[in-house]
C-alpha cells in the first residue's frame, strides 16, 4: 500500500494486529489517494470495517461506497484497489476482516457488504464504541495476544449491525430526525450534503426522508439552509478579516449571488450590513 497527496497538509498512520485483524488509523488535513494493489491477492469475501469522524471516503471503482462522517461502512476487499480520502480534517479508523473470523458468526451468504449505517445511534452506536475501544486496546499493548478472546462478540455484531437496517429500525421518526439535524449541523460545510445521501446515510429512501421532514412542517432544504445561515451570521462577526465570498464557501454556499439573497431573505439585511451592526436580528433565522 502507499499514499499520494498532492494537496496533503497533514498525515499520520497509525496500524496495530489483534489475531488475524488489522486496525489502522488514518488522520491528516486536504486530500489523499491510497494505492492497494496487494489487497487483489486476498480473498474477495474479506471485508473492511471503516469508522469515519471526519471528512470523507470513496474508492473510484466501485461510487457507491461513500463514507463521511459518524458513518460506518463494510465493503469486500476486492472492490477497494484504491481509494481516497479528503476534508479540511479527516480522521477515520479501518479494520480488516479475514473472512473465517466473520464465519463464526454467520455463513458466508449472510455476511452482509457495500452496506453503510449511522454511527452516532442505535446498533451502529454500539458497534462503533466497541471498534473503536478495541482499536485503542490494541494501539497501546506491545502484546495484543490478550485482546483476542474479543473478537468472536464484536464479529458477532459487526454481522447484527449491517444486516437488515436494524439500526435504523429499532428507532423512532424523531429519533431518526434528531440525528439527521446533529449529523446536518455537524457537516454544514460541506457542500455535497444532500437528500440523497442523507436517505442512504440513514437507510431511508428519498421519499421517507421528505415525509419525515413533512410531518414536523419543515423540509430537508429549508433545515439545511437555516443551519448555514445561522453559522454564516456567526462567521460574520467573529471572524472580520474573511471576505463575504469565503464566509459563503465555509458554510457550504457554492454561489455567492445565492447566499447573499438567501441571507437577506431570511434576516431582512445583507451580510455586509449585518457585519458592520446595522439592523436588530437573531443568529437564528426564520423558517422559510
Amino acid at each position: 500500500m502507499h499514499a499520494v497527496g498532492d494537496e496533503l497538509d497533514s498525515l499520520s498512520l497509525k496500524a496495530s494486529r489483534v489475531g488475524n485483524w488489522w486496525f489502522c488509523t488514518l488522520q491528516g488535513s486536504g486530500s489523499l489517494e491510497v494505492q492497494t494493489e496487494a489487497i487483489t491477492r486476498l480473498q474477495s469475501n474479506h471485508r473492511f470495517l471503516t469508522l469515519a469522524y471526519e471528512g470523507r471516503f470513496d474508492c473510484p471503482e466501485k461510487p457507491s461506497y461513500l463514507t463521511q462522517a459518524n458513518t460506518l461502512a463494510l465493503t469486500q476487499t476486492k472492490e477497494l484497489f484504491s481509494f481516497g480520502v479528503w476534508g479540511r480534517r479527516f480522521s477515520f479508523l479501518t479494520v480488516f476482516l479475514p473472512y473465517k473470523e466473520l464465519a463464526f458468526a454467520a455463513p458466508q451468504d449472510e455476511i452482509p457488504s457495500d452496506v453503510i449505517i449511522p454511527a452516532s445511534f442505535g446498533r451502529g452506536a454500539i458497534l462503533a464504541a466497541a471498534v473503536r475501544s478495541l482499536a485503542s486496546e490494541a494501539f497501546g499493548m506491545a502484546d495484543t495476544r490478550s485482546l483476542k478472546p474479543m473478537l468472536p462478540s464484536v464479529a458477532s455484531m459487526i454481522i447484527e449491525s449491517f444486516s437488515g437496517n436494524q439500526a435504523i429500525n429499532i428507532l423512532k421518526n424523531g429519533d431518526i430526525i434528531e440525528s439527521i439535524i446533529h449529523y446536518i449541523e455537524d457537516n454544514y460545510w460541506d457542500d455535497e450534503l444532500s437528500p440523497k445521501f442523507i436517505s442512504y446515510s440513514f437507510g431511508l429512501s428519498e421519499r421517507q426522508l421528505y415525509r419525515l421532514f413533512s410531518d414536523r412542517g419543515d423540509s430537508f432544504g429549508a433545515l439545511l439552509r437555516r443551519v448555514r445561515l445561522r453559522q454564516a451570521a456567526a462567521l460574520l462577526t467573529s471572524k472580520p478579516s474573511l471576505t463575504i465570498v469565503n464566509v459563503a464557501y465555509e458554510c457550504g454556499f457554492s454561489s455567492h449571488s445565492y447566499f447573499c439573497q438567501a441571507f437577506k431573505l431570511a434576516y431582512g439585511i445583507s451580510p455586509t450590513e449585518y457585519r458592520n451592526g446595522l439592523g436588530n436580528v437573531s443568529l437564528f433565522p426564520a423558517r422559510n
